[in-house]
């Protein structure tokens, strides 16, 4: 027997002992996430079905009846939340704390809740596209994985992600004993509780519902990543000669089979990325409007209060410092997985330009992929109105912090102008 026999050989022989990444894998990654996205409906629960397929549960099923009812519940719990926050109720329990007019604060206050209904009723629209692109990523796992060139074993490392969906708890916690110091002063008990009780599980919905976006924005990158050293095997000279005397043994391992084979799993990936951006791009609009409006009135309200320091105003630098705690570093792990899987799914032109030692033929393969991936740059964007990434979080930095900057300019000259007129 060869040389190269002998290596496929052995090389076959150890790829089905490798841990590969399958449903069941995948289930046990994201178990906490899941758990979380579940209990608050924003995700459908599911079931496994195989290796490499996820399905929704039977109709009428508590699994399928559950997230219908707790949608309903929320949306009920809405537009009561939204009578509260105009009734003559409000002016006591939540404006005493703002050194803002009631109309900013009512607004501010409105636009938070009214994202979680939208995500709510985006959920419920579409919850089987979730299904749908967690299926989709399971079948390039499939294709990558079988494959005899194959890397490694694919890894999903959520690890990193679970410890996000303790934000709706700290906030909720949070939220809790500030209001709890202050429930004394509320007219009505029920009347309080029942109002922040929404207001906390709305924006709780939001907060694992960007996690989750996320975590899929993570998958993907993963994925790409994978395809992408799938890759270097070809691109230095040693590999060039590896598998240049691997590929003799069978005509299935040729490099036009693999270039196929790398070409159709991208394209597959990026599907799978226009499909998430074109499910979740109305939501994150409305998520990024509300997030820099809310934190230019929050840093805003910061400034007003430490002028003037007593009980209620550290109560609302403490509710203002909440709000800037939980949900900034949310929208930086958006940004940042949305940069990253955009960056990997692009690097792959990169990447291929960088094969070594072919023919004429092959380089002419190499170069129609070229040129199709020119065509197909992935971007994540927010509705098409600017791309979600680390460079737009720092131009909304920049964006809030002028903002702030103008109203604080604004409001020295009216105290100016009124101390001269006094």
């Amino acid at each position: 027997m060869s040389a190269a026999a002998i290596r496929m050989s052995v090389l076959q022989t150890r790829q089905p002992q490798q841990k590969r990444a399958t449903a069941y894998t995948l289930v046990k990654d994201m178990k906490w996430i899941l758990l979380v996205l579940n209990v608050l409906a924003v995700v459908p629960i599911f079931q496994v079905v195989h290796a490499y397929k996820i399905a929704l549960p039977k109709k009428h099923s508590f699994a399928s009846l559950y997230p219908t009812l707790l949608r309903l519940f929320c949306f009920i719990g809405a537009l009561m939340y939204f009578y509260m926050v105009f009734s003559p109720f409000a002016k006591i329990s939540i404006f005493i704390y703002s050194e803002l007019d009631n109309a900013t604060i009512a607004l501010e206050l409105l636009l938070g809740p009214l994202s979680g209904v939208i995500i709510l009723w985006k959920s419920e629209r579409k919850s089987k596209n979730f299904i749908t692109i967690i299926n989709l990523l399971l079948g390039v796992d499939k294709e990558l994985q079988r494959h005899s060139h194959a890397p490694r074993a694919l890894e999903n490392k959520c690890a990193h992600l679970e410890r996000y969906m303790w934000m709706p708890l700290v906030h909720v916690v949070a939220v809790c004993i500030l209001q709890w110091l202050h429930v004394r002063k509320c007219t009505s008990y029920l009347y309080c509780l029942s109002m922040y009780f929404f207001y906390m599980l709305l924006h709780a919905i939001i907060i694992s519902y960007v996690v989750w976006v996320a975590t899929l924005l993570h998958l993907l990158a993963v994925r790409f990543r994978y395809l992408n050293e799938f890759i270097q095997i070809y691109t230095t000279r040693q590999g060039a000669r590896l598998n240049a005397v691997n590929m003799r043994s069978t005509a299935s391992e040729t490099f036009t089979a693999d270039m196929l084979l790398f070409y159709r799993e991208h394209n597959n990936l990026l599907t799978i990325h226009r499909k998430l951006n074109d499910f979740v791009h109305i939501t994150l609009l409305v998520f990024i409007a509300y997030f820099s409006y809310t934190s230019a009135l929050s840093m805003y309200q910061v400034y007003l209060t430490l002028t003037k320091l007593d009980v209620n105003n550290i109560r609302g630098i403490l509710w203002c410092l909440i709000y800037l705690c939980v949900y900034v570093p949310i929208v930086a792990l958006l940004m940042r997985h949305s940069d990253v899987a955009t960056k990997e799914a692009n690097a792959m032109s990169h990447a291929v330009a960088r094969i070594y030692g072919r023919d004429k033929a092959q380089q002419h393969l190499i170069d129609k992929f070229l040129t199709f991936s020119v065509k197909q740059d992935a971007e994540f964007t927010a509705f098409g109105f600017f791309p979600i990434n680390m460079p737009t979080l720092f131009n909304i930095s920049s964006a809030i912090i002028a903002y702030v900057v103008i109203l604080i300019q604004f409001k020295q000259l009216e105290e100016t102008r009124a101390g001269a007129s006094a």
